[in-house]
């Protein structure tokens, strides 16, 4: 089960978006007035025009699609056609130490008239992990906004980067990879529950990656494993590996805020 990465999105819906920031004092903030510099009241988002070529500029910032999945087995243990377990939309913006995550899937209504039960049915990704295209465009019109990479992560792949990490605390508790797979083990019914279980193991993560930093352990070997994780998907973009490592390495803090329809 993994993070999903990260509600529904905002793009041509007239909704009001808020943000709150892991380990912050809970207050909600404007993810567009931080990530791209929009004008707004303090908490609501006003509809801006051209806001999605906005997001489209400028080519440093990274827009990075992040899919997760299991395998189901069968009665007698043969693993089925993968289930999708989420689908966040993280933002990163190179001129501040924050990644903004937006939940996509599961959500609880539905975006540009695109719902979970529709992404669940298109959802096709073959042993070399490439999504269907089917999946990839319906995805593309619900969220209208193209992205830069593609990760797709899969029990084992969110079991192996945890433990390599060292494990996460979560609640005060710490985990290691199964334990964490264990924990996002929520109904999809339970649309809250799920997206606030997928952001605290965001969260903690992102913390867990400030403590490596601030031991001065090396975390280029974190970034050479992202890049071979990430499909770039945008041929016009910068250096992924130049971004991550400006992501993951260069800055001794990092900010995970969390986006969200009210």
């Amino acid at each position: 089960m993994i993070i999903v990465v990260f509600a529904c999105l905002w793009m041509g819906i007239q909704a009001g978006l808020y943000v709150k920031g892991a380990g912050s004092d809970g207050n909600q903030t404007n993810i567009f007035e931080q990530a791209l510099n929009v004008n707004s009241d303090e908490n609501l988002v006003q509809p801006t025009p051209g806001l999605t070529a906005q997001l489209q500029e400028p080519q440093t910032e990274m827009k990075l699609l992040v899919v997760g999945f299991t395998e189901i087995p069968d009665e007698v243990g043969e693993l089925q056609q993968p289930q999708l377990n989420s689908v966040w939309l993280m933002i990163y913006n190179p001129e501040m130490p924050r990644l903004f995550w937006i939940a996509v899937f599961p959500a609880d209504n539905q975006v540009n008239g695109i719902s979970n039960q529709l992404l669940e049915s298109q959802f096709r990704i073959d042993p070399n992990k490439q999504l269907s295209a089917e999946f990839l465009t319906t995805l593309r019109n619900q969220i209208q906004v193209n992205w830069d990479g593609l990760l797709i992560i899969d029990d084992t792949t969110l079991t192996q980067l945890i433990d390599t990490l060292g494990g996460i605390t979560i609640d005060n508790n710490p985990m290691n990879g199964r334990q964490v797979l264990q924990s996002l083990d929520i109904p999809k019914e339970d649309y809250q529950a799920e997206t606030n279980a997928q952001s605290r193991v965001i969260g903690a993560i992102c913390q867990r990656r400030d403590q490596l930093a601030a031991d001065g352990v090396a975390l280029t070997p974190l970034v050479d494993w992202f890049v071979k994780q990430i499909e770039l998907t945008n041929p016009t973009y910068p250096k992924m590996d130049v971004q991550l490592n400006s992501l993951l390495i260069q800055h001794n803090a990092l900010f995970c805020q969390f986006a969200d329809f009210d």
